[in-house]
This record gives structure tokens, sequence and C-alpha cells, in this order.
């Protein structure tokens, strides 16, 4: 998929920053045998309105059900 999606890249250090201000869990995959490694990551869902204002935010691990309860509540406010 490398050809069709855009990575953001850069130094670990670098890298936890943004994962740490928008709440993105990660992990570390390590193959010894090609002593490679793999960042995964979980991306977090934000709720936000009509006014682009963000509501809500699930964060790890994603609950489908407190996720439409959430959506409910704001739908009938």
């Amino acid at each position: 998929m490398s050809d069709k999606w855009v990575f953001l890249t850069g130094h670990q250090s670098q890298l936890s920053e943004i994962w740490e201000k928008y709440y993105i869990s990660t992990w570390i995959t390590t193959n010894n045998n090609q002593n490679t490694f793999d960042i995964n990551h979980a991306a977090p869902i934000y709720i936000i309105d009509q006014n682009q204002n963000i509501k809500l935010l699930h964060t790890e691990p994603i609950v489908a059900k407190e996720i439409v309860h959430d959506i409910k509540l704001l739908i009938n406010k």
C-alpha cells in the first residue's frame, strides 16, 4: 500500500510528540530474523459536530456501543 498511502515519517522522538498530542497508541514489532521493526498504531475516533468542533474522543479500547451511545446523546441535544 505504500504507493497508495501517505505516511508520516521521522525519528521516534519526533513521532512520539505527535502520537501523544493526538492520543494515538503505538506498539513496536521487531523482526529479529530480518533485523527490522514495524511501528503499529491504533488511531482514536473523534466525534465532530456540524461546526467542526471536537465533541468527543474515543481511544483504545474502542467500544462500539459506547460510541453509538455518545452519538445518540449528541443528536438528541
